[in-house]
């Protein structure tokens, strides 16, 4: 079957722990595009980078409640930093069914290289979510207002996030910049 690999097919059935009004966040935004699982992605990445302000100052958190005020709460609610950015979209990825993980790593500004050498400091610290597509591996988006999107592209003929059976054993996802 096309199960996500590993351990990780827990994280592709909806938790019964997401909130309602969540899952509710979630269907809203996504039901004016359709069915393709990818266009509903796109529109939960486009909702959190249009709906949510980068703001380092953000209390801390990243729980449903954190996700809960972030979205649906008054005064600084409509804030986040890119962890809570990431998790908030995993949250109603998954909400839908769609198999999602938070990643932390780095944005890296082309001028802080020499060569193959980067200076990384904290202030370079970035998380982004990832959904599973089956034959493609993990694929990043980028709900975060800081960063361009990453556009990930699945290939022509597998355009559904899981399916059920396993895959072929996972090709890393083709995740590009678009031009500027």
């Amino acid at each position: 079957g096309d199960a996500v690999p590993g351990t990780l097919d827990d994280i592709a059935t909806p938790s019964a722990a997401i909130p309602p009004q969540l899952t509710g966040v979630a269907e809203a935004v996504v039901d004016p595009v359709g069915s393709s699982p990818l266009a509903r992605l796109h529109a939960l990445e486009r909702y959190l980078r249009d709906t949510v302000s980068y703001d380092l100052e953000r209390p801390p958190g990243h729980s449903y409640g954190a996700v809960h005020q972030m979205l649906l709460g008054d005064d600084r609610a409509h804030t986040a930093y890119a962890e809570q950015a990431a998790s908030a979209f995993a949250v109603l990825a998954r909400a839908l069914g769609y198999p999602a993980r938070v990643s932390v790593g780095y944005l890296l500004d082309g001028a802080q290289g020499d060569g193959n050498a980067y200076e990384v400091t904290t202030a370079d610290a970035h998380a982004w979510p990832e959904v599973y597509f089956p034959r493609q591996g993990w694929g990043r988006f980028e709900p975060t207002d800081l960063a361009p999107p990453a556009a990930f592209q699945p290939s022509a003929d597998d355009d559904r996030v899981r399916t059920g059976t396993s895959a072929q054993g996972p090709r890393p996802p083709r995740v590009g910049r678009p031009a500027a």
